[in-house]
């Protein structure tokens, strides 16, 4: 595509950037491209200098380079970490030689840089993943009446222009709202937006200013939610690709964090028991209709809290990294599991299928994060069916724990709710009722008396 790539000035940024002249690069660069309308130019590295000198040229949210024949790991990481210096706010992803993944890739080692091999990049979902994220999902809506005037805002809010759809920063963390801001902010524009990186702070100062009944509860649970899915988004990345790891502590940290705002959910959960839709309708863009396990482990953690089955935590743990292999599937894989469900690779990809509940497990452990015994059974049992046609062991009935056939469950009520949320008859209560019914679901495939123990949940 031409230096100046597409529709750039409809966008906030350009969203990816092609620093590379291997035509084979730039065709799968296109094909993301072109599935999502990303704003995309590609230059070559003589070409770059030149190109940035004018100020007025928008920077990249995503680079992507990719490592010369005979270029060393070494200077290809020097060269990933010099493209970040120049552009702090972008992601570079970093495809690396056939040679070179087996090598030392500390250089490459950072929060801002995505390295995949050739195979990764090529032949999974992975590139779109990394992409989406950074150009589609950084800004989350949030309700005008959620800040006060005569408060201190602990975080960035911002207004989308409708003219160039830019995003505008109107208040700065730890300030003052003045009334006189909040009404001209409030006349400007009907949403405000926070940053995702700072959905921590937005659930704190929701936290400082509604109680924890009706309404309040419910913008408590739905800021929690927010945080939750950007800590889960960290979590998940330290372990989906093959050449990226954080520090161990971080990684650590992570965890212990997510399971603390676990605990912070299920007691919102037992407070009011029907927030089924503050989750559904928390956020909605490109790349979380693609990335589901938030919405699973709080759709499986929430049955199990309404129905008084299993252990909450252990089943939102498991719903989060059960299918976190599913990213190695081949492309075509992964995009008809998001339009069919994991029904619908059993044809083609039945291999693949039956082994990624195993392939997530290690993915976890390779990442040194070491899981209880029941948490482990439970990842691992999620697809078994009570028949014994289930993956990966066959287990039967008796051998399925009640957390893994809840989290099925959950799976399947975010499947059909995402799937037909834009028809005008949509009700996700009236959804969950049509699952509880005979013809509702493969019933012979869960265990005896499963859907009497939790139909309290769901109707």
């Amino acid at each position: 595509m031409s230096a100046k790539g597409t529709n750039s000035i409809f966008r906030q940024k350009l969203e990816l950037l092609v620093l590379c002249g291997d035509f084979k690069v730039i065709q799968r660069a296109e094909e993301a491209a072109s599935q999502y309308s990303f704003s995309f130019t590609q230059l070559l590295e003589e070409d770059f200098d030149d190109y940035f000198s004018d100020s007025n040229v928008v920077r990249p949210q995503v680079t992507l380079i990719c490592q010369g024949p005979e270029e060393q790991v070494a200077d290809f990481g020097r060269r990933a970490t010099e493209l970040l210096s120049k552009f702090p706010k972008s992601c570079v992803v970093a495809v690396l030689n056939l040679d070179s993944v087996k090598g030392d890739l500390s250089g490459l080692q950072n929060l801002h840089i995505v390295p995949l091999s050739e195979e990764e990049f090529y032949h999974t979902a992975k590139f779109e993943y990394a992409c989406l994220f950074r150009t589609r999902a950084q800004y989350l809506d949030i309700p005008r009446n959620e800040v006060f005037p005569g408060t201190t805002i602990p975080f960035s809010v911002y207004i989308k222009l409708p003219l160039n759809q830019k995003y505008l920063a109107v208040i700065f963390a730890d300030s003052v709202l003045t009334d006189e801001r909040f009404q001209r902010i409030t006349d400007e524009s009907d949403h405000l937006l926070i940053d995702i990186s700072e959905s921590a702070q937005y659930s704190s100062y929701i936290n400082s200013f509604f109680d924890q009944a009706g309404i309040g509860l419910r913008k408590r649970s739905r800021a929690l939610f927010l945080s939750f899915c950007h800590s889960a988004f960290l979590f998940q990345e330290s372990l989906l690709f093959n050449h990226k790891r954080l520090p161990p502590r971080i990684t650590q940290d992570l965890f212990i964090k997510l399971k603390d705002m676990l605990y912070e959910l299920v007691d919102l959960m037992k407070r009011d028991g029907e927030l089924w839709d503050v989750f559904r309708e928390a956020c909605d863009n490109e790349f979380f209709a693609q990335w589901r396990a938030p919405w699973v482990a709080v759709y499986a953690t929430l049955i199990s809290v309404k129905s008084g089955k299993g252990d909450p935590i252990c089943v939102g743990i498991a719903a989060l990294l059960t299918d976190l292999s599913l990213y190695d599937l081949p492309r075509e894989a992964f995009h008809k599991f998001l339009k069919k469900g994991a029904e619908g690779l059993r044809d083609s990809y039945l291999d693949e299928l039956r082994n990624h509940p195993l392939a997530s497990l290690n993915r976890v452990r390779s990442g040194g994060i070491s899981l209880q015994d029941e948490i482990q059974k439970v990842l691992v049992s999620v697809h078994e069916h009570a028949d014994g046609t289930g993956f990966p062991y066959g287990t039967i009935a008796e051998g399925i724990p009640v957390e893994a056939a809840i989290i099925r469950l959950a799976e399947q009520i975010d499947f059909q709710a995402r799937n037909q949320a834009e028809a005008p008859e949509f009700s996700f209560s009236r959804l969950r009722e049509k699952l509880m019914r005979a013809d509702g679901l493969n019933r012979e495939t869960y265990p005896s008396l499963f859907f009497e123990s939790v139909s309290k949940a769901l109707l």
